[in-house]
């Protein structure tokens, strides 16, 4: 690799124009790796699934091949992330049960992975409230407590609504133009129904963008730390279809007010975009959660999880 930056560099270039075509040259490898990876995935996938039996694969492989999870998903996020997003669809399926214990060893097992990225996958997971971590540093499900989340998307709802109001008044017109962009970009996805996790990812962006304009760093400050505890259940909240039809109309009303600078509209309109987040999580949890007594307390085996967010 050394031999041929230096070939491609002629002697009498000056270092500014070597370093760029260097640079080129390193990019246009990486790309090349990137595309051989997906290459190498289709074909392993094909021949894979080929097969009448697949013994021997873990779960989480299983999941990727069957295409729970796309190719572009896995490569396009860390280790940590994929496992985070497993172990919370597994949470609020009810296939992990409250007081489930996360063993660090099976979970990277499962997954094909070190236990570093468990261990970060874990971590997040405490801080957004899904799992606690008792003596001897063992993690296990949270028992979540409704009237405690409803609580959260309560004070949520209140501070985005400010957020909203003064984001109407103080947005410069580009950046409104590009929170039109991600409204339409998610209204695309939405019409395919292709990408759940693509539609939720707009969606944050569209409350980010808001937030950022509303220029009160008191509130953004605020608002993100809140908002991550809240993150995993707002994005499994949303991936119910007709949640997904409602998300986009009520954003069609927030971004309508935003644009044309009215403030109280917009202000109404995101706290009860919110609120009534905080209402369908409830009756999501206590429809899609599984009671299972008998297993809490039992070592959490990484299943068939998927990131339907």
């Amino acid at each position: 690799m050394t031999v041929c930056v230096i070939k491609f560099c002629q002697p009498r270039q000056r270092a500014t124009t070597c370093l760029e075509r260097a640079t080129a040259l390193l990019y246009l490898v990486a790309e090349k790796v990137y595309t051989l990876r997906v290459k190498v995935y289709a074909l392993v996938k094909r021949s894979l699934l080929s097969c009448t039996k697949m013994d021997g694969i873990s779960a989480a492989t299983r999941r990727l091949l069957k295409g729970d999870v796309s190719v572009d998903e896995k490569i396009g996020v860390t280790q940590a992330e994929w496992v985070r997003r497993g172990i919370e669809q597994a949470i609020f399926s009810g296939d992990l049960a409250p007081g489930t214990a996360l063993e660090e060893g099976r979970i990277a097992e499962q997954y094909s992975v070190s236990r570093t990225p468990v261990r970060e996958a874990i971590g997040n997971l405490v801080q957004s409230g899904l799992v606690t971590k008792l003596a001897h540093r063992r993690a296990v499900v949270s028992r979540l407590d409704p009237g405690k989340l409803l609580e959260l998307f309560e004070a949520l709802s209140q501070m985005e609504g400010i957020a909203a109001q003064l984001a109407a008044k103080r947005m410069s017109p580009g950046e409104k133009s590009r929170l039109w962009e991600i409204h339409n970009t998610a209204a695309e996805l939405l019409k395919s129904g292709d990408d759940v996790e693509a539609y939720a990812s707009q969606g944050e962006q569209f409350h980010k963008l808001i937030l950022n304009g509303s220029r009160n760093t008191v509130l953004i400050d605020t608002i993100s730390a809140l908002s991550f505890r809240v993150y995993p259940y707002r994005r499994y909240q949303v991936a119910a279809t007709e949640r997904l039809v409602r998300n986009q109309r009520d954003h069609d009303v927030i971004i309508e007010a935003v644009s044309r600078g009215d403030g109280d509209a917009a202000q109404a309109a995101m706290q009860q975009h919110t609120a009534e987040q905080g209402d369908a999580l409830v009756r999501f949890l206590l429809l899609n959660t599984k009671t299972n007594s008998s297993s809490n307390g039992a070592s959490y085996e990484a299943g068939s999880v998927a990131s339907a967010s």
